[in-house]
């Protein structure tokens, strides 16, 4: 819907910077009444200026609010939002970073909000600035989110038609890695993991569509059900010595809006119906009954149900 010809519009571009350990760039607003945002922490992003590129105004960015090289890299994401006497419209671009990044003196020239602090954080810790408003945050954190064709719990709309979008943009190599261990860990599941397999496959519980060994983003989970949005992990005896990356991942998740469901394999090898219970529990609109097909009932080892 076209905007009205008196209202202002203004175009903003944020930069998404990516570290080695994946940790993302992140900058503290100012805690102050007239910010619009104030005291949370976002992406770098600026006001676009007549006949500015997004590209250029990337640049722009680094060099003046964070006093390093930007280079950007490919467009992830862009929207609009109505904002009280304006409206604001956003692109978000990946970009690399040369240097390290610094606040600019307070007496540098360069309108627009002088964060405070500079720091590299997860990418889950944008979930509160995207709560508060922040449009480049919530383009950010969409951006991670395997739509499948269901509605995005930010903007309320499917995206089925476009499924690139739906993963992380990730290096063609690691995609490769990914997939191939996919497959290994499918040809090959855990003793927990092929009683679960078998539970949920061809549709077995409630009609659901499930798939095992999914890649979501830089992750490969368990088991993925689109049409919930959830995520099953079984957890065995190796995941109660990394609880603290599981945890970093499970927030990661659960900020793009999706649910996660831990199960202990020992749950799932000693009572298969218990953990079934619990899945269909996490179903809104269901509750737990007994009357889901058996776990021995079929074969196969496919990798969709």
């Amino acid at each position: 819907m076209a905007e009205p010809k008196d209202r202002e519009v203004r175009r903003a571009v944020a930069a998404a910077v990516r570290r080695d350990d994946g940790l993302i760039l992140a900058v503290l607003r100012p805690d102050d009444p007239g910010e619009e945002l104030p005291g949370v922490w976002g992406l770098p992003a600026v006001t676009l200026r007549d006949g500015e590129s997004p590209e250029d105004g990337v640049r722009r960015l680094g060099r003046e609010k964070l006093g390093v090289e930007l280079t950007p890299l490919r467009s992830t994401a862009e929207g609009e939002q109505r904002r009280e006497g304006y409206t604001l419209r956003m692109m978000v671009y990946e970009a690399s970073i040369r240097g390290t990044p610094s606040l600019p003196p307070r007496s540098a020239s360069g309108g627009g909000t002088r964060y405070v602090a500079i720091d590299w954080l997860p990418a889950a810790s944008f979930r509160e600035a995207a709560e508060a408003g922040s449009l480049c945050c919530r383009l950010f954190l969409e951006a991670l989110t395997p739509t499948s064709g269901h509605p995005s719990p930010a903007s309320g709309r499917g995206d089925g038609a476009h499924k690139d979008r739906d993963r992380l943009r990730i290096p063609p190599d690691l995609r490769r890695r990914m997939i191939e261990s996919a497959r290994a860990f499918r040809k090959e599941p855990t003793r927990s993991e092929a009683l679960l397999w078998r539970a949920l496959r061809d549709r077995r519980l409630a009609g659901r569509k499930f798939r095992r060994q999914h890649r979501i983003g830089p992750f490969v989970v368990d088991f993925y059900c689109a049409q919930e949005r959830l995520v099953v992990e079984v957890d065995g005896p190796i995941h109660r010595a990394r609880r603290a990356a599981d945890r970093e991942r499970q927030e990661l998740l659960e900020a793009v809006g999706l649910q996660v469901l831990r199960i202990r394999s020992e749950q799932v090898e000693e009572d298969i119906d218990g953990a079934v219970e619990r899945i269909r529990g996490s179903f809104p609109a269901l509750v737990p009954t007994s009357d889901h097909p058996s776990p021995a009932r079929g074969r196969g080892d496919g990798g969709e149900g």
